[in-house]
């Protein structure tokens, strides 16, 4: 096991790697063990039995590994959430199914997967605030430098948080995070994997995760989902950031004109979203809000690109497109009022064109083991 010091150490003196040795070491050890025992539960599907527990143990390799990490702590083993909960037989107990779960078997696994090469999987750019966290309740904007990272002076990640739930006695409240996004980007940037982590604790209860792999060029919200971590101390936590990956890399571009024009352009001049957002057929001039947020303004290749920084290649219907225009995330209109405008044309749109990059690093699942 490594110390919370040494792992700051590392991340700081690493500019940008990425975490392909963690993710070989994974599918050796961790990854063979929850696809034979937890894929009833957590392979990401609601079952006949209406069991749907968090999807860790997708076939997914890139996936799997993104997601597990929020459930474990390299620091003190025995202590991460995937001991305690999968190794106290909660299948059983709670569901009557034995997956055969034992906290030593998850306890093994996970030190072999760090010995084996996750370990030298550092993470890139630990930075933590210098200053304690919100203690309103209202959305306030914080940032982060990110010249160390990247060399960028002007690069910063920008994120708004809450003190949602106040501190009683010795009951602790809780802050949530949202829209982080990327300002001052010039070119392109590849970012992979975000974790938010409160006094630089690796516990999985004081860290959150966010799966993503994107390109960006412009200041894109890099997740639509909100994020909730609880306090550490009463008063004085801060923040830090980790990323996966976070280097300079391609402008995105589109590759898919056909299906972009039919399954998403279509919509967005059928729901008005030019009228906002500026652009279209009409060349609607929108309104100074809505275009900060996203500028649509542009030949078809721009407003494509666009689009695409806001995409999940992974899970198209996690991606900002949808969760702000379908489910009227974070106050804006629900434009488009059903599912169906958007499935399966869509998500066949982001699969064409996220999809080879998302997954070059999927290997075969292990076969899962006999009853």
């Amino acid at each position: 096991m490594i110390s919370r010091l040494s792992l700051l150490f590392l991340a700081l003196a690493v500019p940008a790697l990425a975490n392909d040795a963690g993710m070989r070491a994974y599918e050796k050890t961790l990854f063979q063990w929850v696809r034979g025992h937890c894929i009833h539960c957590h392979d990401g599907r609601t079952k006949e039995d209406g069991i749907s527990g968090p999807g860790f143990a997708v076939e997914n390799l890139s996936t799997s590994y993104s997601r597990i990490k929020k459930y474990v702590r390299f620091d003190d083993i025995p202590q991460s959430y995937l001991v305690r909960r999968g190794g106290n037989m909660h299948c059983l107990k709670m569901y009557g199914i034995d997956c055969g779960t034992r906290p030593e078997d998850l306890r093994k696994a996970i030190s072999e997967w760090w010995e084996q090469g996750e370990k030298d999987a550092v993470r890139t750019g630990v930075q933590t605030l210098p200053v304690a966290l919100p203690s309103t309740k209202d959305f306030s904007s914080i940032s982060w430098d990110l010249e160390p990272i990247t060399g960028e002076k002007v690069m910063r990640l920008v994120m708004e948080v809450q003190a949602f739930q106040e501190a009683k006695g010795e009951t602790r409240g809780a802050y949530r995070f949202r829209k982080p996004r990327l300002v001052g980007v010039k070119g392109g940037i590849h970012v992979k994997g975000l974790r938010f982590i409160v006094n630089g604790r690796e516990d999985s209860w004081a860290n959150s995760y966010v799966a993503i792999d994107r390109k960006v060029s412009e200041s894109a919200v890099l997740s639509p989902l909100v994020n909730i971590l609880p306090q550490d101390k009463l008063e004085g936590d801060q923040l830090a950031i980790q990323f996966d990956l976070l280097e300079k890399g391609e402008k995105p571009q589109c590759h898919h004109s056909e299906i972009f024009r039919k399954e998403v352009l279509a919509v967005l001049e059928a729901r008005d979203c030019f009228d906002c957002h500026g652009g279209g057929s009409n060349k609607a001039e929108g309104t100074p809000g809505a275009k900060s947020a996203m500028n649509l303004e542009g030949n078809e290749e721009q407003v494509c690109s666009t689009l695409l920084q806001r995409c999940d290649g992974q899970s198209p219907n996690r991606s900002a497109i949808v969760y702000y225009a379908l489910r009227g995330a974070h106050h804006h209109p629900r434009v488009i009022p059903f599912a169906y405008e958007l499935e399966p044309g869509f998500a066949s749109w982001v699969t064409a064109e996220l999809a080879p990059a998302a997954t070059t690093i999927q290997r075969e699942a292990p076969p899962l083991e006999e009853k």
